[in-house]
């Protein structure tokens, strides 16, 4: 499920991650905006992937807490025109879309960076900081730099074009079609999946599977049991068994490791803010973990 969490980050992020500007009148504050986004955000992944809130944060409660942890963290980065009430209209705007078109690279305008003033080539961590409205990443600091359109190379979705996403060999181009070839399902036009190399339909819950073809809607939380039925993965708490449990599937909720000793293992806690972290012992999203340590993105330490 690993790209399940990915696409649980994309979404939270895209809500959330345009700077706020410090210095432009709005008729909320930064907390407000963000305490108003986080719940948007959260809300419309638990309605649509409610599998993700619960895998990423094990409740819509924490969901909304640690979305405007991050909001309120990242959201004032020096050079950003875009004020408190641009991150609400984004939250409003994602509000009424439907699920297929949240997940797309293709946002509502409301969610798209206004040009910020820092020039290609300067350093950036946030896209509304940049002339070019992109801030081209392999970690939370990057530079300045112009979007990439179809045909030409990325390293994330980012640097594409709207519309575009990023595919197995680091090109951006349109998300395929029904029938076309891929070699993953974020290349597939949503809601299809990449099975048995071509983008078709996924069978929904209780359907009949093909192990081989991985053709269980996984956007939905889906996998192929043994009996060749799709069905949801469930999750277990710190302390409980987890992998492969009774013969089902049983992942970790709140950003939880599954410490295995063959098939089966054992939920692991998420480190908190400021503690020690490893492959074992991750952090809560949106802490990553920095030199050992679960840390919150610093804009001020891009400069």
């Amino acid at each position: 499920m690993k790209t399940m969490r990915a696409l649980g980050v994309l979404l939270v992020g895209t809500l959330l991650g345009f700077g706020v500007g410090c210095g432009s009148k709005s008729s909320v504050t930064i907390e407000e905006a963000c305490t108003s986004v986080a719940a948007s955000a959260c809300a419309k992944i638990n309605t649509c992937f409610s599998f993700i809130v619960t895998s990423l944060y094990g409740d819509a409660a924490t969901c909304q807490t640690r979305a405007k942890l991050g909001c309120v963290q990242t959201g004032i980065p020096a050079g950003s025109a875009t004020t408190p009430d641009d991150v609400q209209s984004c939250g409003d705007a994602y509000a009424g879309l439907s699920c297929n078109d949240a997940i797309s690279h293709s946002p509502p305008n409301a969610c798209r960076s206004k040009a910020g003033s820092v020039v290609n080539g300067a350093a950036c961590s946030d896209d509304a900081q940049c002339a070019s409205t992109h801030c081209a990443k392999t970690s939370d600091c990057g530079i300045c730099a112009a979007v990439a359109a179809a045909g030409g190379t990325c390293a994330t979705e980012n640097d594409c074009d709207y519309g575009l996403i990023c595919n197995q060999s680091k090109v951006c181009v349109a998300p395929a079609a029904a029938g076309a070839a891929c070699a993953a399902t974020g290349e597939c036009a949503s809601p299809l999946i990449c099975s048995g190399q071509k983008c078709s339909a996924a069978v929904a819950v209780g359907g009949v599977c093909d192990k081989t073809m991985q053709n269980c809607d996984s956007r939905q939380g889906l996998y192929c049991n043994t009996q060749n039925v799709c069905v949801a993965i469930t999750f277990a708490g710190p302390g409980e068994a987890c992998g492969i449990v009774g013969m089902a599937f049983v992942g970790c909720k709140a950003s939880g490791q599954c410490k295995t000793s063959g098939a089966m293992g054992t939920c692991v806690a998420p480190a908190a803010d400021g503690a020690a972290c490893d492959t074992d012992t991750p952090c809560l999203a949106p802490a990553k973990c920095t030199s050992g340590i679960c840390k919150l993105s610093n804009p001020a330490s891009c400069g």
